[in-house]
C-alpha cells in the first residue's frame, strides 16, 4: 500500500473525527460520550475491541492472525475545565470543558493509522494493539490500559504521539531518555494554635511558618537537588484564615514539582519533608506533608527512538526538532512506557499564520489540523516497521 497517498486520501475524514471529538469534550472518568465514539468507530472499520470494566479506557485489537511482533500504539481523550475562547468554527458545545491539549488530535490520528492498518493487513504479521486512555490529565488513566495489556498478553514495542503548539507543524522531537518531567502535585498543612492578633506570643502562627517554608522550598533546584537536572518546585496556592485579626489553627499550600532523573522524585519528596519538618520545628507546629498525584518522567528506549527516527527519514512532511531538549510538561505515558518500554514522540502543530500558537492549557489553545495527516502516516509507517 501507498501510505502517504492512503493518507491523504483520508485527511477529510480525520479531520472531521477530530472536530466531532474536539465539539464534545468530556473530564477525566467521564469520558461516556467520547468512548462511544471510539467504540462506533472501531465497529464501523470491523475492528474488534475490548473495553475496561471501569468503562472508560478502549484497546482495539488488529491481530494479522501470524505470528510476529506486538505493536501498542496509544491515544488519550480526555479534556479540561476550560471555557473555550478559541477562534474556530466547531467549538466546544459542553460550556466550561475544553479539548485545550489537542488529545482530540491523539485519538483521530490513532484512528486514521488504525484505518489504514486494518485495510492492509494481509501486509503484515504480528498484530497492533490501539490504546485508547482515559483520564490522563489527572495521572489515573494509564492504570486500566496497563491492566487491559496484560489480559491480552502484553507488547513488545510501545508508542506515543502528543502534539505541541510550541513546535511548528513538521517538526518532531524524537529524543533518547527523559521527553517530559516527572510531576507531582503536593499539599502541605501547617496546624498550630490559633489565638488573638494582638498576642502572637500565645500562639503558634501558622501562616508564618507557612510563608518561610516557601521561600526555602524554591532553594531546593539550586542549592539541594542536582543542577543538571532541571527542576522545578512551585507553590501556586497558599490559604488560612478567617479575619484580620485573627491567628488561624492551620494553614495550607499546594504545589508542584518537576523533574527528569528517574530516582528525582524520591529524593525531592525528602527534601520537601526535611524543610517542613525543620521549619514546623522552629515556629512550634506541626507539618503534614501529602502527595496529590505523582507520575514519573516519560523516559524513551534508545533502540526505540533510533528506529523511529528511520522512519521520519523516510516522510518528506516531518523533520527532527532541534534543538534535542527535554519538555517540561508531564504525562503519564511513562507510567506504561516503564511497564512497556517505547518511546513518545512530540508533534509539532503550531502553526503562527494561522493563530495556531497559543499554549497548552489556555482557553484559546488551536493546533494546526495540517498535523493530523502527518502523526497518522507516522504511526502507520512506525507499525510496519516492526511488523514485517
Amino acid at each position: 500500500m501507498d501510505v502517504k497517498k492512503r493518507i491523504a486520501e483520508l485527511e477529510p475524514q480525520i479531520i472531521a473525527w477530530r472536530r466531532e471529538f474536539h465539539q464534545c469534550p468530556e473530564l477525566s472518568y467521564q469520558e461516556t460520550r467520547t468512548v462511544q465514539m471510539i467504540q462506533e468507530k472501531l465497529d464501523e472499520m470491523g475492528i474488534p475491541y475490548m473495553t475496561m470494566e471501569e468503562g472508560h479506557g478502549v484497546i482495539g485489537i488488529l491481530d494479522s492472525g501470524r505470528p510476529g511482533c506486538s505493536v501498542g500504539l496509544r491515544a488519550d481523550y480526555d479534556a479540561l475545565a476550560i471555557q473555550e475562547d478559541a477562534d474556530v468554527d466547531f467549538p466546544s458545545k459542553n460550556p466550561g470543558c475544553m479539548h485545550a491539549c489537542g488529545h482530540d488530535a491523539h485519538v483521530a490520528m490513532l484512528l486514521g493509522a488504525a484505518k489504514v492498518l486494518k485495510e492492509c493487513q494481509d501486509e503484515w504479521n504480528g498484530r497492533v494493539l490501539l490504546l485508547f486512555q482515559a483520564a490522563e490529565e489527572v495521572g489515573g488513566g494509564w492504570e486500566e490500559i496497563v491492566a487491559g495489556l496484560e489480559k491480552l498478553g502484553g507488547v513488545d514495542k510501545m508508542a506515543g504521539l502528543h502534539v505541541w503548539s510550541q513546535f511548528p507543524t513538521g517538526d518532531i522531537l524524537l529524543r533518547p531518555g527523559a521527553v517530559f518531567g516527572g510531576s507531582d502535585a503536593f499539599q502541605i498543612t501547617m496546624e498550630g494554635k490559633g489565638g488573638h492578633g494582638a498576642r502572637p506570643d500565645l500562639t503558634r502562627e501558622p501562616i508564618k511558618a507557612a510563608c518561610d517554608l516557601v521561600l526555602k522550598l524554591a532553594s531546593i533546584p539550586s542549592n539541594f537537588y542536582n543542577v543538571l537536572d532541571p527542576t522545578v518546585v512551585s507553590i501556586c496556592m497558599v490559604s488560612g484564615g478567617t479575619a484580620y485579626n485573627i491567628f488561624p489553627d492551620k494553614a495550607v499550600m499546594q504545589g508542584s514539582m518537576r523533574y527528569f532523573e528517574l530516582d528525582g522524585g524520591d529524593k525531592i519528596r525528602g527534601l520537601i519533608r526535611r524543610m517542613a519538618d525543620g521549619v514546623a520545628d522552629t515556629y512550634g507546629v506541626q507539618a503534614k506533608v501529602e502527595t496529590i498525584a505523582s507520575i514519573i518522567p516519560v523516559y524513551n528506549e534508545a533502540g526505540a527512538i533510533s528506529q523511529a527516527k528511520a522512519v521520519v527519514e523516510e516522510m518528506d512532511e516531518l523533520k527532527l526538532h532541534m534543538p534535542d531538549e527535554p519538555i517540561s510538561a508531564g504525562d503519564d505515558f511513562g507510567m506504561i512506557l516503564q511497564k512497556y518500554p517505547g518511546f513518545f514522540a512530540i508533534l509539532g502543530c503550531g502553526n503562527a499564520e494561522k493563530g495556531c500558537c497559543s499554549a497548552h492549557h489556555t482557553s484559546t489553545f488551536k493546533l494546526d489540523e495540517d498535523v493530523l495527516r502527518r502523526g497518522s502516516e507516522f504511526l502507520v509507517r512506525y507499525s510496519l516497521s516492526c511488523l514485517a
